[in-house]
């Protein structure tokens, strides 16, 4: 009989893990963050497309973004990312980013880097 049941309980503890792996997000971590050239001028200024991905199964939520010198001669749609302080953002109005999902937005300036700085995690 033991010998039955140490496979069975073996099993069903690797299966146990490769769950919780799944799950691993970090709050400001795990975010997959690119910008393109649209190919357009705004106002003399090119205009960039920015999606940050939610690279990870985990939903999350109020997530924040912190970019240095951000300006845009177009109006930012407020709905995908909205000032908190001069260099911390509010991505999608703090709603949920499913896993692997991603939000983008377009700004007309000179490219700036942006970087996830914290978000809430549900497994």
């Amino acid at each position: 009989m033991m010998a039955t049941t140490t496979p069975f309980v073996f099993a069903v503890l690797l299966l146990f893990l490769a769950a919780q792996g799944n799950c691993q997000c970090h709050s400001g971590t795990d975010f997959f963050i690119t910008q393109a050239p649209t190919g357009q001028t705004i106002k003399n200024k090119p205009e960039w497309t920015v999606t940050i991905k939610n690279d990870c199964s985990c939903s999350r939520d109020n997530i924040q973004v912190y970019v240095e010198g951000f300006h845009s001669v177009e109006e930012v749609d407020p709905s995908k990312l909205s000032k908190i302080t001069d260099t911390n953002y509010l991505l999608n109005n703090g709603n949920v980013v499913r896993g692997y999902d991603s939000v983008s937005f377009n700004y007309a300036w000179s490219r700036v880097e942006f970087s996830v700085t914290t978000s809430s995690v549900y497994c």
